[in-house]
């Protein structure tokens, strides 16, 4: 006996009520709260039968170009009539979902399906395709249950409920669901799977009290064998989900880990496939499989390389042990992490909770042939652009952190200014106007989670894509002046270093340790070669200096000096 007072601290929770399995009862005898009875009994109407739902209807929509179509009996195996007949028929009869008819427009076929507790007919509707199994408690109009008929081996039937197999079944269902259970804090609804949860015992079960009469309201029952009540983690959708975050169910994943070597196109499709539903838990899926998509190309040859063999592994291990990903907070601090190498890029959407950061999504994508040509900061740009939109339904209309390692990327994503950058990142400024970021530099070195896609890719990738990575410093000017046709190529300019007095006593010193910093854009010994080339294109005397004026030599002497050296070009090279 437990006596309450009004005054004092709480020394038992709610929680250890549970655990030691208590009940609560006032100094009257009057029962309080019992917290050990569990939500079967206490609403013992909502576990029985198969109920009707009230208020809803479901009439299906049939092109009337299309002409009714009656299919021929199939044939059912001898052992399995009498399991049909009396597990199933008999069974769905007596619980008014569905009845006998003598002819009907529109006769579909029975293919029989052994499921979990039964025998299940499955048919193939004049809407559409097959899907999979709704509850049987929406009723049909009547002008639609001749959709529905079936041909069995003891006669023609129609349901009377909305059957699974109709096109328009799991959005109806869908609908419906939403409708009854709209404005309950803390509901997940897919379909016939409802999920609730909350941050506090006492606030989950008023949720789950509010579902449960709106269940009563509309005289819908659950399945208390499918239902789970007060648990910590649930499995929704294929995934594991608890208080801690999403996490994969190692018994899903089991069957990509036990399946061996693709050993076809075919097989290789499958296991690509199988491994893209766990995407987002895979950090560089994109460049670990770059080696097997080459096989997937058209007119590609089969050859199980190395690579291939090293990529499938990837995948196998980063299956084995998924990290746990966290929920989206719509209060927490949100930083977007990304990264691109030569054949794909990369992010990592991140929050801050309670002071640590928490991983809440990967995300990558290959790169087209197109985009494989792009230098460094096109393509860490792009993996910006793309990860913000991406994920648009998380970033819009909050203030996050894009945090980047390429410390030239917050000149060339400018809006103001085009600074002779190509057109398609002021394309992508403006396109990332629309969101409400800053962006942070964070060295590499110190960025371990940036690195999703490591920039080591093997020969065999890299040849794929193009030129390997440049440094930044080669990146910021090939982008500035990438559009424009380059005066002198890297190959010349080397040999002109090597071969000028100047520049090899410059290098000396360099390598000497002496602090020297040159601003090499032109070579005293390429002048000639300089004038040539800003003569070409036809322009005028003021637009020619205005060239020449813009760049300065090695030693600092403006280039409007080169140009008093016009005077000694011919007239047929002007």
């Amino acid at each position: 006996m437990f006596y309450i007072t009004r005054t004092g601290a709480n020394i038992m929770g709610l929680d250890l009520f549970h655990a030691l399995n208590f009940s609560l009862t006032d100094a009257w005898g009057m029962r309080v709260l019992q917290v050990t009875t569990s939500w079967p009994d206490r609403h013992p109407k909502r576990f029985e039968g198969l109920g009707c739902m009230s208020g809803f209807i479901h009439q299906p929509m049939v092109d009337s170009s299309v002409r009714p179509v009656i299919q021929p009996l199939r044939r059912i195996p001898l052992a399995l009539r009498d399991a049909v007949e009396e597990e199933e028929l008999r069974r769905l009869a007596k619980a008014n979902v569905i009845e006998p008819v003598n002819a009907s427009p529109w006769v579909s076929n029975l293919v029989v399906a052994r499921k979990r507790g039964g025998w299940t007919p499955s048919l193939r509707r004049p809407d559409g395709r097959q899907q999979s199994h709704y509850p049987r408690q929406v009723p049909l109009a009547p002008s639609s249950k001749d959709l529905t008929a079936f041909v069995t081996h003891v006669g023609v039937f129609r349901y009377k409920r909305m059957a699974f197999g109709l096109y328009s079944a799991p959005s109806c269902f869908q609908k419906i669901m939403s409708l009854i259970l709209a404005g309950i804090q803390g509901v997940s609804i897919y379909l016939d799977d409802v999920v609730v949860h909350a941050p506090s015992t006492a606030l989950h079960d008023a949720c789950l009290e509010q579902v449960f009469q709106r269940f009563r309201q509309h005289n819908i029952t659950l399945n208390a064998e499918k239902c789970v009540f007060g648990a910590e983690e649930v499995e929704f959708l294929g995934f594991r989900l608890s208080r801690a975050g999403i996490t994969l169910i190692m018994s899903h994943t089991e069957a990509i880990l036990s399946l061996p070597d693709p050993r076809s196109p075919s097989q290789l499709s499958s296991f690509l496939g199988m491994a893209t539903y766990y995407l987002r838990f895979l950090p560089h899926y994109s460049d670990a499989t770059a080696p097997l998509r080459q096989l997937l190309c058209k007119d590609a040859v089969w050859d199980w390389t190395p690579a291939c063999q090293e990529a499938v592994r990837v995948i196998k291990r980063q299956l084995t042990s998924p990290p746990t990903l966290a929920h989206f907070s719509l209060t927490a601090p949100t930083l977007v992490t990304c990264d691109a190498s030569v054949v794909a890029i990369g992010a990592v959407l991140s929050q801050v909770h309670e002071g640590v950061e928490r991983l809440v999504a990967f995300a990558s994508r290959a790169l087209t042939p197109a985009e494989q040509k792009y230098s460094v900061g096109e393509r860490e740009a792009l993996a910006r652009l793309w990860a913000c939109e991406h994920w648009h339904v998380y970033l819009y209309g909050r203030a996050f952190t894009i945090r980047t390692d390429h410390q030239a990327l917050t000149a060339l994503l400018a809006t103001q200014g085009s600074g002779h950058r190509p057109l398609r990142l002021l394309r992508w400024a403006d396109r990332l106007n629309q969101y409400n970021f800053k962006l942070e530099f964070v060295p590499g070195r110190t960025n371990t989670v940036a690195d999703l896609l490591p920039r080591a890719v093997s020969t065999t990738v890299g040849l794929v894509g193009g030129r390997p990575d440049s440094t930044e410093d080669e990146d910021w000017v090939q982008t500035l002046y990438g559009p424009l046709r380059a005066v002198v190529t890297q190959i010349k300019l080397q040999q002109a270093s090597a071969e000028d007095e100047m520049f090899s006593t410059l290098r000396t010193y360099i390598q000497d340790g002496w602090p020297v910093e040159v601003d090499a854009s032109l070579l005293p010994t390429l002048m000639t070669r300089v004038l040539h080339m800003a003569h070409e294109g036809h322009l005028g005397v003021v637009k020619v200096k205005q060239r020449c004026r813009d760049k300065k030599n090695p030693t600092g002497l403006i280039m409007e000096s080169f140009v008093l050296e016009v005077e000694r070009i011919p007239i047929a090279d002007r």
